[in-house]
């Protein structure tokens, strides 16, 4: 019987709601030609026998804290929602998926549902899961998957398909289906890795904002980051008063760095905060097993702990998938396919590549910041270290990881002057796997000083002399290959000399110097005397200093090498510019440069063009001073020759009378000498100038206007700094 007049009745179509006022059966045109198409088709339609979806904003679950971060994700996502039916959120277990989806459907102005498929492991039922989240009931007369449509059909709504990696192509099907046959209806799903099917529109998920730390943060600084905003904001749920202080925000950065800003690593990790303070906390993770069992009591279940979590998705991969994955975590810092092929062995070009793509598509890899580099995040490196432990394989792939970086690092040993920029980059990016291997490998590992003077030299350049120094003082304690020890001997004589420890220098010199000559290595008889003459020079012995780099670059006509000249050339140059002899200096620069911009490697090249523009201060010549500073600062980003060229830039704006500019690049200079402890590197001939300068400055200038240019200087990145160096001079 129908509903009476002011009264409301219920469609027969779709089970909403009809004002009263008329006796009908159906709430629109569409539902009545739906319910024609249905009984065309055989189906039989009734009050009673129909899906009851209720009227409300479905059935989203409530959240029991409060959503964090996010901010630029929510803001793609909302984009993407808006022009694409069916948006899948891919990412790592842990990452957060499932949170960014029921927020963004929260916001949706549709009916929206949440089906949850963690516990579905049979695609038969997965249209049971759906039905069970619509509360959809099964009708003897109508398949199940028809009455889900037919609830859906005809109104605006959001289904969230949550943990969809192990239900992939019926979950494919499925979506399929619905936005097939309901067009009203959108769709958001989670999964480690995408439904591939036309019409999908993906967003990567990674973890949240961490911080660099090359010094301690202030609150103000540390609370820019996401996963530091997401620790205090769980933390004071179990100890309101927690806050971030002064104190406390550089050990909350350092341990959000360790989870790798992985959100359900960071949300248990302030489970702790009752028992542990923050320094505790981070103390406790440096154990590995700690990190994967972090837990959460009220998680889901496959989330109770890290390796849970984990444990979920290994069980997806194939054999190889997983051979690939284990074999991979001994890379600390990242790799490229080079070294990924270095562990994967007997493995094609073609097939390493299409292996990394698949583990990256089920985001149990993510890419790094360059072009084909990858990393693990560290639970899952964690993870894949005791799996690859547990079968066996733990020292035969260190083992083919040490010997692989052996063979990167021999450069250093055959054309130790000569390095081109691509020799020296792939040492570079890997920094960690060296550092890792130097603890691999046993006492009387003949590679051990080779791969320590790899690490040295690139942590150099990164500036860190004195981590440098330290890994080279641990491996000259050992006996060792003649030629491999001499490298070390003469990377750790550089460093020191670097460092202002000139005694140290000469005996470490003096070791080498001995040893080159019992190798009778032309190339390595001459880096030593290169060697020398940096030590000299820094000791202040510039005449001494000449008479190596004249008989080093002696050896290397001899031997027709004309990069390593060029270098010597070079260094020449700087030890008679410190006698005042400019015309000579000019000269040898003059033979350098051309051999650099043809061949020589780019942070080289920005050394050589400093001591022009150092030069032609010398010289007075302040417009050319200045575009060779310029043209340094554009081609390198690491830190010597940019500090130096900061300073230089400074000495230019002393001279041009721009005072606020010149006390800017000094106070960012000082910073960054000081950061990097280069104050024995970056003195030249016009520190003095400079000096005298920035007093005057300082007594000329209102003291709030001084503070302002300095306190502006000290905070910049070395990044702004050079962005602020090379605008024109206002």
């Amino acid at each position: 019987m129908g509903a009476p007049r002011g009264t409301t009745g219920e469609c027969v179509a779709c089970g909403g709601e009809i004002a009263g006022g008329a006796v009908r059966r159906y709430c629109s045109n569409a539902c009545r030609q739906r319910a024609y198409r249905r009984r065309a088709a055989g189906g039989v339609l009734s009050a009673t026998s129909l899906p009851k979806v209720p009227r409300t904003r479905g059935n989203l679950p409530e959240p029991g804290d409060r959503f964090v971060g996010r901010k630029r994700e929510m803001a793609v996502l909302s984009r993407m929602v808006r022009r694409h039916r069916l948006v899948t959120i891919v990412g790592p277990g842990g990452a957060g998926k499932t949170r960014l989806a029921l927020e963004s459907a929260s916001r949706a102005t549709a009916m929206a549902w949440f089906v949850e498929l963690q516990d579905v492991h049979d695609e038969q039922v997965l249209v049971q899961a759906v039905a069970a989240a619509l509360a959809v009931t099964e009708q003897p007369d109508e398949p199940l998957l028809e009455s889900v449509i037919g609830a859906l059909a005809g109104r605006d709504s959001v289904v969230v398909l949550d943990n969809c990696e192990h239900l992939l192509d019926g979950c494919a099907e499925l979506a399929e289906v619905l936005l097939s046959r309901c067009p009203g209806c959108s769709m958001l799903v989670t999964s480690r890795e995408e439904l591939q099917i036309t019409g999908e529109a993906l967003f990567r998920i990674g973890s949240l904002s961490v911080p660099e730390l090359t010094e301690p943060l202030p609150v103000s600084t540390a609370t820019r980051y996401d996963a530091v905003r997401l620790f205090v904001e769980r933390a004071k749920e179990h100890v309101p008063e927690f806050d971030l202080t002064e104190d406390n925000a550089t050990a909350v950065a350092t341990l959000c760095v360790r989870l790798d800003g992985l959100p359900l690593a960071v949300e248990m990790a302030a489970r702790w905060v009752p028992m542990l303070t923050v320094t505790e906390i981070g103390a406790r993770l440096q154990n590995h097993s700690a990190l994967l069992t972090l837990a959460g009591e009220t998680a889901p279940s496959q989330h109770r702990t890290l390796r849970e979590t984990i444990d979920w998705s290994h069980q997806l991969l194939s054999e190889d998938e997983r051979r690939a994955l284990r074999r991979l975590s001994v890379f600390g810092g990242g790799f490229d396919l080079a070294a990924a092929a270095a562990v994967c062995d007997g493995l094609t070009e073609t097939a390493l590549l299409e292996l990394v793509t698949r583990l990256r598509a089920k985001s149990w890899i993510e890419s790094g910041p360059e072009p084909l580099r990858f990393r693990q995040l560290s639970c899952i490196r964690v993870y894949g270290a005791e799996q690859l432990a547990a079968a066996g394989e733990r020292d035969s792939t260190r083992e083919r990881l040490i010997s692989w970086l052996t063979k990167l690092c021999e450069p250093l040993l055959h054309s130790p002057m000569a390095m081109t920029d691509e020799q020296t980059g792939r040492i570079d990016r890997q920094r960690d796997a060296l550092r890792a291997a130097l603890g691999w490998t046993r006492a009387d590992d003949d590679r051990h000083h080779l791969l320590a003077a790899g690490l040295a030299s690139a942590t150099a350049r990164r500036g860190y002399l004195a981590d440098g120094r330290a890994v080279l003082s641990r491996a000259l304690d050992r006996h060792g290959r003649p030629d491999y020890r001499l490298v070390a001997l003469d990377w750790a004589a550089f460093l020191a000399a670097s460092q202002g420890d000139h005694t140290e220098a000469s005996r470490l010199a003096d070791q080498a110097m001995e040893a080159a000559q019992a190798l009778h290595d032309p190339m390595l008889l001459a880096s030593v005397h290169n060697t020398l003459g940096h030590v000299r020079v820094l000791a202040g012995d510039a005449e001494a200093a000449i008479e190596d780099l004249t008989e080093c670059a002696r050896i290397l006509r001899a031997a027709a090498e004309p990069l390593a000249l060029a270098m010597v050339l070079h260094n020449l140059a700087w030890a008679w510019t410190q006698l005042g002899a400019h015309t000579r200096a000019a000269e040898l620069l003059d033979e350098a440069i051309p051999i650099y911009r043809a061949d020589g490697p780019s942070h080289l090249l920005a050394c050589v063009l400093h001591t022009q523009g150092t030069l032609a201060l010398s010289m007075g010549l302040t417009a050319q001073a200045r575009a060779r500073f310029l043209e340094c600062l554009e081609l390198s980003s690491q830190p010597l020759p940019v500090v130096g060229a900061l300073e230089g830039m400074a000495v230019v704006a002393a001279r041009n009378g721009s005072a606020v500019r010149a006390l800017t690049l000094n106070a960012a200079a000082e910073s960054l000498i000081s950061t990097l402890d280069l104050r024995t590197l970056t003195k030249s001939i016009y520190t003095t100038e400079l000096a005298e300068a920035v007093e005057r400055f300082r007594r000329e200038l209102p003291p709030d206007e001084v503070a302002a240019a300095e306190t502006m200087g000290k905070a910049q990145s070395m990044d702004e700094t050079v962005a602020y160096a090379v605008q024109k001079d206002h």
